[in-house]
């Protein structure tokens, strides 16, 4: 094997950085094999205790979420929030009054999501290397990167540079909310968002801003983001999302503005919301922390050392 590595002639800069991977793997791997049975026995437990624990901790993160919902839907679906003496409002007799959605607690109000959002703008894609203009270093959220932020994962959202007066429209901060407009498959449509967490921004040594197929969506002072958030995943997973969607020239669209006029949802009055978020917001906080991104790094740094010898598994 190591002759055939060696008989390799890399001639680009990419060729040449796969060559020393390859290389390097190859001789770790053959390091490895000529250590004894049991310290490969041990090197493999140790490395089983990582993934062990970051799939415990997807599974948690996937509980969460789910618990999340769970107690949303409780909430501001079928309306069994706790009454003024703890107990189920509609379930206890709660009184209701008529309105275009159906019967809503009594002091509720039926808003369409575009009365609770108080700044929208598309993204910004940017160039890939600084110039005069594009000076703001930035790290650039794509529709992609949803799922894995969603796990706790922030590996491979991208650097991007963009004008300073573009980045500063886009700067992303806690509590927003980015909705992806474009791209989608016929498996998973548009529609999809992502609930931008103080932790989350602490990952970064730069700013976030996101690319031009996804959409920022910042609320006002009628409805916390996060109860806004909540309600975007029920009706995505409901497949509702799809009625607001249109194919243009081979790609999905999501059609904003007529969703921010024609998707309308029960708002509660600001008490109950504020209770809500204390019951929710520490589930927030537990779901953001990126654990599983630390532990990562740490196995695929210890790895080839242990297989190396560098470090030895006593």
């Amino acid at each position: 094997m190591t002759r055939i590595i060696n008989g390799l002639h890399p001639a680009t800069m990419h060729e040449q950085n796969f060559y020393v991977i390859v290389k390097n793997f190859c001789y770790n791997l053959l390091t490895f094999h000529s250590t004894s049975l049991s310290e490969q026995q041990k090197i493999a437990s140790i490395l089983s205790a990582f993934d062990d624990k970051i799939e415990l901790n997807n599974e948690m993160n996937k509980t969460l979420e789910e618990i999340a919902q769970a107690i949303f839907k409780h909430w501001f679906i079928d309306f069994e929030f706790p009454n003024e003496n703890g107990e189920p409002y509609k379930s206890s007799g709660g009184e209701f009054v008529d309105s275009e959605l159906g019967p809503i607690p009594k002091g509720w109000k039926v808003k369409s999501i575009g009365e609770l959002v108080d700044f929208t703008i598309s993204g910004d894609w940017g160039n890939d290397e600084r110039s005069q203009d594009y000076d703001k270093k930035c790290f650039c959220i794509r529709g992609a990167d949803f799922p894995p932020i969603l796990r706790g994962d922030k590996t491979n959202i991208p650097v991007r540079f963009l004008k300073r007066s573009s980045f500063e429209k886009r700067r992303l901060k806690h509590g927003d909310i980015l909705i992806e407009v474009s791209g989608g498959t016929k498996g998973r449509p548009t529609g999809r968002t992502v609930f931008v967490h103080r932790n989350l921004i602490k990952q970064f040594d730069e700013s976030l801003v996101f690319s031009n197929f996804c959409r920022l969506i910042r609320v006002n002072n009628m409805l916390n983001s996060i109860i806004l958030f909540l309600y975007l995943q029920f009706i995505y997973n409901k497949g509702k999302m799809t009625q607001y969607e249109i194919q243009s020239t081979g790609i999905s669209n999501f059609q904003l503005k007529y969703f921010f006029e024609n998707e309308k949802l029960a708002v509660a009055p600001i008490e109950i919301q504020e209770k809500f978020i204390n019951l929710v917001e520490p589930i927030f906080d537990k779901k953001y922390t990126f654990e599983n991104y630390y532990l990562s790094q740490l196995r695929d740094t210890l790895l080839p050392k242990l297989i190396s010898g560098e470090i030895r598994v006593m």
